[in-house]
């Protein structure tokens, strides 16, 4: 299964599981042609997945480095719910961030209040091995003098 994917699902599950009357969207967040936009959107989460690099570690692994960046917004806008949520968010996250069949460690976060939006980040840096079909070799004949 694609990593991006399963990070979304995970994220996406582990949000609505503390905040379940929040919107969480990813690539976009989703506009309609009605002016009162704003303020239906008051409260919800905005998750980035930024790849930074990819390095080969052999000719069947590959080492992701993904910082993941949620920026949670609330009504309120208050820097007291926002260090609130942080925590909360932490708490699920950190010291192990779980996708897939997978338990990353998420040694360090970071979190800071930007324009009234709260920004959560952490780093999450694991192995990918490339799945290669195996085939047997074909036995080779055997001459054998009695």
């Amino acid at each position: 299964m694609n990593p991006y994917l399963s990070i979304k699902g995970s994220l996406s599950t582990l949000l609505k599981g503390l905040y379940p009357a929040f919107d969480v969207f990813f690539e976009e967040i989703s506009k309609t042609e009605e002016d009162d936009f704003q303020n239906e959107m008051e409260d919800y989460f905005f998750v980035d997945i930024i790849p930074v690099s990819n390095v080969t570690l052999g000719k069947s692994f590959t080492e992701m480095n993904l910082v993941i960046d949620i920026a949670g917004h609330i009504k309120a806008e208050k820097n007291e719910e926002y260090l609130i949520m942080a925590d909360a968010i932490d708490k699920v996250i950190r010291p192990v961030f779980h996708f897939e069949d997978r338990a990353i460690t998420v040694a360090e976060t970071s979190s800071k209040i930007v324009d009234r939006v709260l920004h959560y980040t952490f780093p999450l840096v694991f192995v990918i091995a490339k799945e290669e079909e195996y085939t047997d070799p074909m036995m080779g004949e055997l001459d054998v003098k009695i």
